[in-house]
Formats: C-alpha cells, sequence, structure tokens
C-alpha cells in the first residue's frame, strides 16, 4: 500500500533532520558545560556593548590551567609603561573562540574572567596553531577587559564570514540528505513492485 510507505519516507526524513539538530547541539552543549564566563567588575552604566562585527580594544591575561597552578601564557604588551590594548574584531575568529565569545554583550569598561575548553581555546579544529603555548588538551583562562569600541567596524568582513558558517553544519545535512535517498530508493523499489494476485479457487455447484 502506497499511505503507510509514504509515512514512513515521511517520518526517515523527519528523522534526518532531527539527527542533524541534535549533532549541532550536542557539540555545543558539550563545549557549555566546561564553559564559564565571570564578570569581575562592570561600571555603573553601560553606555556600549560589544556586538557581532565591532572592533572591541582589550586588555587581556591568558593562563593555562594547570596542576601546579596557572601559568601565564598571553598579555599585551606594554606601552609607556601601560598596556598597549590589543584591537580584535568581533565575531571574525581573529581570536579564540571562547575570547570571541565571551566579548559579546560586554560593556564598555567591563572586565571577566572566562575559562574555555580545549576545543574552544588552543585545539580548536577550525585553527591550525602552528607552534601552541600549552599542551593538548589543556584548559585555558583569560581575563579580559574592553577599554574601548568601535562599533560596525568588521561589518563587512562579517558579511564574507557567513559561507564558513553554514560549512560548519554541512557535513550534518550531507548525512541527513543521503538518509532521505535511501528512504526514496527503498519506497520507490517497494511501489514498483508488481503485486501479486491471490487465486480464488472455484466453488463447484452441487446439483
Amino acid at each position: 500500500k502506497r499511505e503507510p510507505l509514504l509515512k514512513i519516507v515521511s517520518k526517515m526524513a523527519a528523522r534526518g533532520w532531527l539527527l542533524v539538530c541534535m549533532c549541532v547541539l550536542l557539540q555545543y552543549s558539550v563545549r557549555s558545560e566546561e564553559y564559564q564566563r565571570t564578570v569581575l567588575s562592570a561600571p555603573e552604566e553601560c553606555t556600549q556593548t560589544v556586538e557581532k562585527g565591532d572592533a572591541a580594544h582589550i586588555v587581556h591575561e591568558g593562563y593555562a590551567v594547570e596542576e601546579g597552578g596557572d601559568r601565564k601564557i598571553d598579555g599585551n604588551p606594554e606601552k609607556d609603561g601601560q598596556p598597549d590594548p590589543l584591537k580584535v574584531m568581533v565575531g571574525l575568529g581573529q581570536v579564540l573562540e571562547g575570547m570571541d565569545t565571551a566579548m559579546l554583550g560586554m560593556c564598555l569598561g567591563e572586565e571577566i574572567e572566562v575559562i574555555m575548553p580545549p576545543e574552544m581555546a588552543f585545539d580548536d579544529p577550525k585553527k591550525q596553531f602552528k607552534n601552541k603555548p600549552v599542551a593538548t588538551g589543556t584548559t585555558v583562562k583569560y581575563k579580559i577587559k574592553v577599554v574601548k569600541i568601535d562599533k560596525g567596524a568588521g561589518k563587512k568582513q562579517l558579511k564574507q564570514m557567513t559561507p564558513g558558517i553554514v560549512s560548519e553544519i554541512m557535513p550534518y545535512i550531507i548525512l541527513a540528505g543521503i538518509g532521505m535517498v535511501l528512504a526514496f530508493v527503498v519506497y520507490k523499489a517497494l511501489s514498483d513492485k508488481p503485486k501479486k494476485t491471490r487465486r480464488i479457487p472455484k466453488i463447484k455447484k452441487s446439483n
């Protein structure tokens, strides 16, 4: 019968897309369990906030979280005896993913501490670090303070990066597509199969 087969195909397609969503959510939920963001200090009034595409000027310190204690691995160079702020185009992947994520929504003058799992730091598969300052599998901690915000300074570059975001979930989309194609092939094979007809034996009438 066609109707049950159509229902089977539609269910398989729905499950394929559900699998895509679950894989993407699982990828980010695992990260979020180890990711921690703490506000250390904040201005009394928030006049500006960091958004994707903004240029944030930050003072930062990075530490490797190790058994013997935190080891400093990153920081601002000094200029005239003061830290020289680093200019970061937020959302463009110029810094560690954990830093990029943490800066979103920060107020001008706010200082935070962020603890990020290895996959959001130096073990990020999207980045190719030639010389990592930490061993593989190391959790890192950063203190970040926003001292200046240039609104919309990187909007054009951000638009050019949109295809890259799609490419992250493309393998899951392809997997779901393959499942849908296979389901359709099975449906066609079953629906085109010639139906067997049962012969009803003739009943002889008695005189």
